[in-house]
């Protein structure tokens, strides 16, 4: 049997929404190729007249599997879209023929596989060089301090329907953990949630796993806080971890709010500051 699975989810953004009205998601595929697809979904909000005021849009990757003659699940070939010659489908196929294209350039050039640019080495350099002697001006924060995690044994009253652990419950206790972190850091007035860069779904989560999830603030600037959560699955026995979820979350500091700056002090803090940056300059493009 055809298995679909979550992927990832890319670019969540969203206005702030009324509690008091009713939400209606709508979702369609917008490129389908060899075993993935892509799937956007509009979230809008109904007015007392009854009509759709769009308040945002996420994109989903979506992959599917099937099982082999041993058991193991394989990639499965999925049939194209057919868009017959409609224009809108025809340019919701285009941009998401080009999402996939910076997915894929983004992921070549991740600092988990590739060194700074050098255009961005005297930037992190100056930014690291804040704080080197362990002082810390009025609105630096040390980007250690801000860590914050949490571990929870995986229930079964949160399966999906192939028996691992809903994706959303998981993005859930993320999003809580990284609204605490950037509440804490943003101690002066709650922040605002305004959306997501990217949520990885790397490996599956089983019943009966210890998940630990860690937040951490790698980013601050422009009205802008950035919240990375990272999630493993930990072996006691063999004492050993195996990442399986990334979550970048977006928040926005009040107007009231001191504007506060994230020095890393670490070579790890500082490529995870620096994908901060990127993810902003992207957005900001």
């Amino acid at each position: 049997p055809l298995v679909i699975v979550t992927a990832a989810h890319d670019g969540l953004e969203i206005s702030r929404l009324d509690a008091s009205r009713d939400l209606r998601l709508r979702s369609y595929p917008t490129g389908v190729w060899r075993s993935a697809m892509e799937v956007r979904t509009d979230v809008a909000q109904l007015t007392t007249e009854g009509e759709e005021e769009h308040m945002g849009q996420v994109f989903t990757v979506m992959v599917a599997r099937e099982f082999d003659e041993s058991g193991e699940l394989r990639a499965a070939r999925l049939p194209p879209l057919a868009v017959d010659g409609d224009a809108e489908a025809e340019a919701r196929q285009e941009k998401a023929t080009s999402n996939q294209a910076r997915r894929k350039l983004l992921a070549k050039g991740a600092l988990k596989h590739a060194p700074p640019t050098p255009q961005e080495v005297p930037v992190v350099h100056a930014r690291c060089s804040d704080g080197s002697d362990g002082r810390l001006g009025a609105i630096e924060v040390a980007m250690g301090s801000t860590l914050i995690s949490a571990s929870q044994i995986m229930q079964m009253n949160h399966r999906n329907i192939h028996g691992n652990m809903f994706g959303g419950y998981l993005m859930r206790k993320a999003f809580e953990l990284a609204y605490i972190c950037a509440a804490r850091f943003n101690s002066d007035s709650r922040p605002e949630f305004v959306g997501f860069d990217d949520v990885f779904f790397r490996k599956p989560v089983n019943v009966g796993d210890f998940w630990t999830y860690t937040a951490l603030v790698v980013f601050a600037g422009a009205g802008a806080i950035r919240v990375r959560v990272e999630a493993h699955i930990e072996d006691v026995v063999a004492d050993s971890e195996e990442a399986t979820n990334e979550f970048f979350f977006v928040f926005r500091p009040s107007e009231q709010a001191k504007q506060l700056r994230i020095v890393p002090h670490t070579y790890e803090e500082a490529m995870l500051w620096l994908e901060g940056r990127r993810r902003w300059l992207d957005q900001s493009s």
